[in-house]
C-alpha cells in the first residue's frame, strides 16, 4: 500500500498532483475526501474523484447559465476540475473557471494547467479531506491565494448548509443564503430561484 509520503513525494517529482492527492497549497498535498478509503482498498478511484448527483447538476447548469449571458469570443469557459498553476508549489482544481481569451490564445492551449489568473472561480462544495480542510481552513486559504493571484471573483457555493461565499479583491467577504440575489460576472441570478427552475431542487 502507498504511504502518504511516497504519494507527496511522487506527485512533486511529476510536477502536478497525482490522485489521491487533488491539489497542492504552498507544497502541502490537499488529498480527496475519502482518499484512505481508497488506499485501503475499500472504495475504487472513480467514488472517491466523482461528485455527487446534486453538485454535478448545479455545476452543469451555471456552466449553461454563464455560456448565455457572457460572450463566447471573449471568454473560456473552463470545467471538470480546471487545473490552475499558480506557481512550482501551488497547483489548485476549479469547478468551473473563466479566463479571458485574450489571456490564453489557442498556441498556449495543451496538456498543462493553465498558468495564467481566471476572471472568476466558482466551487461547489469541497472535496478535500476533512482533516487538510480544517488544519488549513481549506476554502479560505484557497480563495486568498486566488485572490492573490489575480482573480476578480470566487464564489463557493455550498449545499450543506446552503451557503454562498463572495469574494472579491480588497473587500469584506460576504456570506448570503442562497435566496438572496448574487452577481456572478455581472449578472444577477437568486440560486434558490434558479435551482427550482430547473428542477435541481425541491
Amino acid at each position: 500500500m502507498k504511504t502518504r509520503d511516497h504519494i507527496r513525494s511522487s506527485s512533486q517529482r511529476r510536477g502536478i498532483p497525482e490522485f489521491p492527492v487533488m491539489e497542492l497549497i504552498e507544497g502541502i498535498p490537499v488529498y480527496y475526501r475519502g482518499y484512505r478509503q481508497y488506499l485501503q482498498g475499500v472504495s475504487p478511484k472513480e467514488n472517491v474523484m466523482g461528485s455527487g448527483m446534486l453538485q454535478s447538476l448545479i455545476t452543469s447548469a451555471i456552466l449553461v447559465y454563464l455560456a448565455r449571458q457572457i460572450a463566447e469570443s471573449e471568454y473560456w469557459i473552463s470545467t471538470n476540475e480546471s487545473g490552475l498553476r499558480i506557481d512550482g508549489k501551488t497547483m489548485l482544481a476549479n469547478d468551473i473557471a473563466v479566463f479571458r481569451r485574450k489571456d490564453v490564445p489557442v498556441k498556449a492551449i495543451g496538456k498543462g494547467y493553465f498558468t495564467v489568473p481566471p476572471i472568476a472561480v466558482i466551487e461547489i462544495d469541497t472535496k478535500a479531506d476533512p482533516e487538510i480542510e480544517q488544519s488549513m481552513n481549506y476554502p479560505s486559504k484557497k480563495t486568498q491565494l486566488l485572490l492573490d493571484f489575480g482573480v476578480q471573483e470566487v464564489i463557493w457555493i455550498f449545499t450543506d448548509p446552503r451557503k454562498i461565499w463572495l469574494a472579491t479583491p480588497n473587500k469584506p467577504w460576504a456570506v448570503v443564503e442562497w435566496d438572496q440575489e448574487i452577481s456572478i460576472m455581472g449578472h444577477s441570478i437568486q440560486l434558490d430561484l434558479f435551482l427550482r427552475e430547473k428542477g435541481i431542487i425541491e
